[in-house]
């Protein structure tokens, strides 16, 4: 868990009355506002402590008649040089720290993405057209679609084929059955055709194929087919492996990236640093897990410390999603939290 600490030096280091008063201090205050707001931006817990320096006429107010206040040359040397020690380090500690540095990606504007499409009717994991319908209507900046191809080759909007025990179906019989919950089932190019014509919705691609570069290939073709290329830079390309990355960049130089970590071991910090350094290296902006991984005490602050935002899923609880935020995620896929 990341916190600030601010000490306000009050009366000490800017008032020009003050014996502790510095050259140039007043510059820190304004530094110190972004920091602090920052911090309060990104959920960080802020401690801020306020010490109260008196000033030489309140001092002698209170001072007995005919005592005197006798501070040493040497004393006072010690004194500024220790609090301005203190004061750079808590600024350097606080500029350091690895929240600060996060960018929060625009699909994510709200901290939550939907999920799958998002749930219909109490019913998760459709994918369908009716979903869809709710999430561009419901101004989610951010949606994930599953894309997987049918037995005849067509690109279509599902998870992973759990109406049809795992496996595939032709088009023609998974538009008949429909999706889950019996909704309308979608290809990739009907989906498509809804966001372009919606502009504003980020779509966040996830596949459960074993070839993902064809998913993005296919995704490319049928955006430019439908006038969509300015949009190619509202899709979120989503990779699995290192590997995955300059295999669909060959398709397009995709915008927004995560680097979904699911599918590989990541048992220590060691591996977890070495994912933010990928990311990091290829512009890469976001790391996603499964939430049981991203509560690891440490995951947060190695993340945020290259610059890289933190995503978990699938956060359905409110209370969960609060508990994740405070534990330094910083955006979440949920089924219907929006």
């Amino acid at each position: 868990m990341e916190a600030l600490i601010m000490i306000i030096m009050q009366n000490g280091f800017i008032n020009e009355e003050s014996s502790l008063c510095i050259r140039g201090a007043k510059k820190t205050v304004s530094v110190c506002t972004k920091v602090l707001a920052a911090t309060r931006t990104a959920g960080i817990m802020t401690v801020i402590v306020n010490r109260r320096y008196e000033l030489p006429e309140a001092i002698e107010k209170r001072t007995p008649i005919g005592s005197k206040l006798v501070f040493s040359r040497r004393a006072f040397s010690q004194l500024k040089a220790v609090l301005t020690v203190l004061c750079i380090f808590t600024v350097l500690l606080v500029c350091a720290s690895p929240a600060l540095a996060v960018k929060l990606p625009k699909y994510a504007a709200g901290r939550k993405i939907m999920h799958a499409c998002g749930s219909i009717e109490g019913v998760v994991y459709t994918n369908s057209k009716e979903a869809l319908e709710k999430v561009i209507a419901s101004g989610c900046p951010g949606v994930e679609i599953d894309f997987n191809y049918t037995k005849d080759g067509i690109l279509v909007c599902d998870h992973e084929w759990t109406e049809f025990n795992g496996k595939a179906p032709t088009w023609k019989r998974y538009k008949k059955r429909g999706t889950a919950g019996g909704f309308t089932a979608m290809t990739a190019e009907t989906a498509l055709k809804m966001l372009i014509r919606a502009k504003d919705t980020y779509l966040i691609v996830d596949t459960k194929e074993t070839n993902v570069a064809k998913v993005y290939r296919d995704l490319v073709k049928i955006c430019r087919k439908n006038g969509g290329e300015a949009y190619l830079d509202k899709i979120v390309a989503q990779i699995y492996h290192d590997y995955d990355y300059k295999k669909i960049s060959k398709y397009y130089s995709f915008r927004n990236w995560i680097f979904s970590i699911y599918k590989i071991d990541t048992t220590n910090k060691q591996e977890y640093r070495a994912v933010a350094k990928f990311c990091k290296k290829n512009g890469i902006g976001t790391v996603g897990m499964p939430a049981g991984r991203a509560k690891k005490s440490y995951v947060p602050g190695i993340i945020h410390r290259y610059g890289l935002s933190l995503a978990a899923y699938t956060i359905n609880k409110k209370r969960d999603f609060r508990r994740l935020r405070k534990h330094g995620v910083d955006f979440i896929m949920t089924d219907h939290l929006w």
